[in-house]
């Protein structure tokens, strides 16, 4: 799910024994020494330990294009003009508005949010959309389906795309709505009376329907939920199948993209830098679900996963997690590798701030061409 809040962990005050202060002392200079290639630590701690590094290797790479951050219309910082300055410095080629679960309540044409959140001063679609323009990045907008209608939706294309011809392509149609309380748990504002997937891919229908009769070129994304991870594979109350099956089965054939959000459990360090390998047979469940449903349309059904991060270990945002961020990334199926069935860059890592807490994003690249994306397991 996506993070509201930032997490404070109160550190221990219990005195360990010197040599276990030791031993820390020496490994955390081993750590800000690595890149000299080699450190031989104080005779009285551990045994020498070299370590080396081959700055000219290369595993993988992350294209430009690729480079994405999730923005959010509560960040009073989101259009400073130093902050696009680093965007554009930095790569950022796409920039995801106006957030993650607050998109499901926020209202572009008055700029106000529904409940639990707020919209600072100076966030809304045109300053963003400066913003995006500044740092040369694509739009990926996330309508609003939890308190919105399929009328704002389609009016907001309109505003967009025929008023002022920003040309903003890819549209998700809200969140993530399976957090609406149908399975249980609930984070994401949904007004709707019926909460369950045959309603949300109904729902959705209305809203390609809305935006497409306004611009054709629009690409429409449908929410899913990530195959392994709650709530894949429950069935709601009165439900006849899962979220991912009910979905599909209904909207499968009007849909242009698939979002799913991958948040990897880990015990450990080792275990979230071990997660990327999650990501082949994560895609693969992913596909198989499309190619059931959607028909010849199938192959022209992209993948896109805009939320992902270290946040559920112990990583969180230190040097682990950019490991896992930068390996999730690289590790993303394309066709030179055989993992996918069209061509397309690797989604790339961007940094979303949430209330104060960090963590480590991947936004799809979704190209006019179809390619099969899926950054890191989803």
């Amino acid at each position: 799910m996506s993070p509201d809040h930032g997490t404070t962990a109160q550190q221990p005050t219990t005195r360990k024994p010197r040599r276990r202060r030791t031993v820390a002392a020496a490994m955390a200079v081993l750590t800000a020494s690595a890149c000299v290639g080699a450190l031989a630590v104080s005779a009285s701690a551990a045994p020498t330990v070299n370590v080396t590094v081959d700055a000219g290797a290369s595993l993988s790479a992350v294209p430009g294009s690729g480079v994405g951050l999730n923005t959010a219309v509560y960040d009073t910082y989101m259009n400073d003009a130093t902050a696009a300055s680093l965007m554009k410095a930095a790569g950022i080629r796409q920039l995801r508005f106006p957030g993650g679960s607050v998109a499901d309540a926020y209202h572009w044409k008055t700029h106000t949010v529904t409940g639990g959140s707020w919209a600072a001063p100076g966030t809304d679609f045109d300053h963003f959309m400066a913003t995006a323009k500044t740092v040369g990045a694509q739009p990926i907008i996330t309508a609003n389906y939890g308190s919105g209608t399929p009328e704002e939706a389609a009016d907001w294309v309109k505003y967009a795309n025929v008023d002022k011809g920003y040309g903003v392509k890819y549209w998700e149609i809200g969140n993530e709505i399976p957090g609406n309380g149908h399975y249980g748990s609930k984070w994401e504002v949904d007004n709707h009376p019926d909460k369950s997937p045959t309603a949300y891919a109904t729902n959705l229908l209305a809203y390609a329907k809305a935006m497409k009769a306004v611009d054709p070129t629009v690409k429409i994304g449908a929410v899913l939920t990530t195959p392994g991870s709650w709530p894949d594979g429950l069935k709601g109350p009165g439900d006849s199948a899962d979220w991912n099956n009910t979905v599909l089965s209904i909207a499968g054939k009007s849909i242009d993209f698939v979002i799913v959000h991958w948040y990897p459990n880990a015990s450990s360090t080792a275990d979230i830098l071990n997660a990327p390998a999650q990501i082949a047979g994560t895609t693969a469940a992913v596909r198989s679900l499309i190619n059931t449903h959607a028909g010849p349309h199938a192959s022209s059904v992209q993948i896109a996963i805009t939320e992902t991060s270290s946040a559920m270990s112990p990583a969180q945002t230190s040097q682990a997690a950019a490991l896992f961020a930068g390996d999730a990334a690289a590790g993303a199926p394309t066709a030179s590798d055989g993992r996918a069935e069209a061509d397309g860059p690797a989604p790339a890592v961007g940094l979303r701030t949430d209330r104060g807490h960090a963590h480590l994003e991947p936004v799809a690249e979704l190209s006019p061409n179809p390619p099969s994306l899926l950054p890191v397991g989803a």
